[in-house]
């Protein structure tokens, strides 16, 4: 049933003359399912037990988004678009933000392991993010290339690290 609702999102913005805006598209709900997941109370800690829980939720999501290939690039760079903004609510909060950048580089842990590997690259469009939810960091910040997730953490238990 999720995959019929993506499916017509999809076939709704592809209508001529669809005065739809891009925000229909189901991968732009994405970042609210990062940033719900991020201030879960139950993530108030970046563990192995809370970020499994997190990846079960990020895969229910993801792979039905992901089933027709054609939106890893897109998806990519959003993940890494929001590393470089912080928490609209809570700019100053360090522990919300590494929860998000940690979601995020989940994500794309996920991403990449779905991914098939000739589809990489980078995506040459626009990505926009909910302004209700991110804002820019401070001018002159560097850019955010930091992995929040901790290093002997595998989401893929039973598979080899690093593949």
């Amino acid at each position: 049933m999720f995959t019929d609702i993506i499916e017509l999102r999809r076939k709704l913005f592809k209508l001529p003359n669809s005065n739809y805006p891009v925000s229909i598209l189901p991968e732009y709900s994405v970042p609210f399912v990062i940033y719900l997941l991020a201030h879960n109370p139950s993530f108030s800690r970046i563990n192995h037990k809370s970020l499994l829980t997190c990846r079960d939720c990020l895969l229910f999501y993801i792979e039905p988004l992901i089933s027709k290939a054609d939106n890893y690039l897109f998806l990519g760079k959003m993940f890494e678009l929001i590393k470089q903004y912080v928490d609209a609510q809570s700019p100053d909060d360090l522990e919300i933000n590494k929860n998000i950048y940690a979601v995020c580089d989940l994500a794309s842990a996920i991403l990449h392991e779905k991914v098939d590997k000739s589809t990489v690259g980078n995506f040459p469009g626009e990505v926009m993010l909910p302004t209700m939810l991110f804002t820019r960091r401070n001018k002159g910040a560097p850019t955010n290339t930091a992995r929040y997730l901790p290093p002997d953490f595998n989401p893929f238990p039973g598979k080899v690290s690093g593949r």
